[in-house]
């Protein structure tokens, strides 16, 4: 099965207060990919108000894994690779629509984004 990309503005209509019926795939899809931004958005945030860090334009998700990844701190470390992983499941709700995602690969992505998040917390 393909997923019909115009469930995303059913589910844009949903969300603004409008009645409207949502595909399951619309609800796990956008889940995924808003538990990826939170999580990156906070790592990125480090990296510009904790390290100073620029961010650049260009390859920024590569640059912001890159960075935590790379540092001598294996917590940062463990926080770039599942930033890596929840980033490829981010991808493939965002990007392939053969691909059915399932409420497993959903709960995990956001276990994985929660815990992104208190390790960042905790730096």
């Amino acid at each position: 099965m393909t997923f019909d990309w115009l469930d995303y503005l059913t589910l844009a209509q949903n969300l603004a207060g409008q009645t409207v019926i949502v595909s399951e795939q619309a609800k796990l899809r956008s889940a995924i990919s808003r538990a990826y931004y939170a999580a990156f958005h906070q790592a990125k945030q480090v990296l510009e108000e904790k390290d100073r860090l620029t961010i650049p334009l260009q390859n920024v998700h590569k640059f912001v894994i890159h960075q935590f990844q790379n540092h001598p701190d294996p917590i940062r470390q463990k926080i770039g690779n599942r930033l890596q992983v929840l980033r490829g499941y981010r991808n493939q709700a965002d990007y392939e629509s053969s691909t059915s995602i399932t409420a497993n690969t959903c709960q995990e992505s956001l276990t994985l984004a929660r815990r992104i998040v208190s390790s960042i917390d905790s730096l």
